[in-house]
């Protein structure tokens, strides 16, 4: 199902790039596709709806790729050594090209860009799950989700300022968990604390180390 109308996408997408998306209508998506309108319809609610999976997938290679990063790894070292590996093959690259187009088209096409958000809404979630494992907190976490709703609407407008805002955000949740764990340590606050491992009252790394960390 998923794949079926990612390929329809992919057609969509072409000719939205070469006759405009004013003029393509689901008759010629369609036919492009090798489909019966009808089964187009039931696959989406509008012709701009159509191009939905092709921003999503292209997203959610992003959240995969994040969702690899080592933990052993700091985040601009694992993208300065793999970035480049993020499209491999043709396809993903020519997909890649796609949805840049169709982006530089968005001021324009208020229909498309509704169809951009609806697939960046998907794309956050997943991002949320990445987020929440990497910080070791739930999902439901208000500055896990922060730190992805930011991430995306940062990426919405900039890929490459979608990468600076979460190492910044993640960064800075790093720094406030060194923090709390100093403080809670020194103030005899975890003395009987039940949860998480902290580094300072357990005495495995000495306290002004964690200070300096924060």
């Amino acid at each position: 199902m998923e794949q079926a109308r990612l390929a329809v996408a992919r057609h969509a997408a072409a000719l939205f790039w070469t006759d405009g998306v004013e003029k393509t209508s689901g008759d010629a998506i369609a036919l492009a596709a090798g489909l019966s309108k009808r089964t187009v319809w039931r696959y989406f609610r509008s012709k701009e709806a159509c191009v939905e999976p092709l921003f999503l997938v292209t997203g959610l290679r992003f959240v995969d790729f994040l969702r690899a990063w080592p933990r052993d790894a700091s985040l601009e070292r694992y993208l300065r050594d793999t970035l480049g590996s993020l499209l491999k093959t043709e396809q993903e690259i020519n997909d890649g090209i796609a949805v840049a187009r169709l982006i530089s088209r968005l001021k324009t096409e208020p229909a498309l860009r509704s169809a951009y958000l609806m697939a960046s809404a998907q794309a956050e979630d997943r991002l949320v799950e990445v987020i929440a494992e990497r910080a070791r907190r739930p999902p439901t976490d208000f500055d896990v989700r922060l730190c992805a709703a930011a991430a995306m609407a940062v990426e919405r407008s900039n890929f490459g300022f979608a990468l600076l805002a979460l190492i910044v955000s993640m960064s800075l949740q790093i720094g406030v968990n060194y923090a709390n764990d100093y403080s809670d340590g020194i103030r005899g606050t975890d003395d009987e604390r039940v949860g998480p491992f902290r580094l300072t009252v357990s005495g495995l790394v000495p306290a002004a180390q964690v200070k300096q960390a924060a």
